[in-house]
């Protein structure tokens, strides 16, 4: 994957969480960074991992060891899709 170099103004305090040198410690803080633009639809968990240079299931699995969640559904999203599959399995015939 190409790198490029990026300045950015952070507190001083943070300077410690920036300047890693272990790789994995890497790839998680720019996979915290791009959470929020997945959270919000902006881009997919393939793409991230894409950017990231791992694949899409190791990206899954980084949020899941933080406990960050891969569906962004509400409850009453869930349970609105749970009543369709309801509804759509009694018409199956087998």
């Amino acid at each position: 994957m190409n790198m490029v170099h990026v300045q950015m103004d952070v507190p001083e305090a943070l300077t410690q969480f920036m300047m890693l040198e272990d790789e994995h410690e890497r790839t998680v803080r720019n996979a915290m960074m791009l959470y929020p633009f997945i959270q919000r639809g902006e881009i997919s968990h393939g793409y991230a991992a894409e950017v990231l240079g791992i694949p899409k299931m190791d990206l899954i699995a980084l949020y899941g060891s933080l406990d960050l969640p891969f569906f962004t559904q509400s409850e009453e999203e869930l349970r609105d899709d749970l009543q369709t599959l309801k509804s759509l399995w009694g018409r199956v015939s087998c």
